[in-house]
């Protein structure tokens, strides 16, 4: 599932192996648990398990949980 196709509010785990984040955001991995907050034009705004905000491209492969 794409991250765009998440209703917002939902945690989900990355399953990408190429995440694509814009520069000077916190880096993302494959497996990382991350909350979506809303899409923000081709990236989702999100948070971290550590509630600090982090960007991921709107089209990364998700899994929710």
């Amino acid at each position: 599932m794409k991250l765009f196709e998440l209703p917002r509010h939902t945690t989900f785990k990355v399953i990408d192996n190429f995440i694509h984040i814009p520069p000077d955001s916190l880096p993302v991995s494959k497996g990382d648990l991350l909350t979506l907050d809303h899409i923000d034009g081709m990236y989702g705004f999100c948070y971290d398990e550590r509630a600090e905000v982090c960007y991921i491209a709107a089209w990364t492969e998700v899994q929710p949980l």
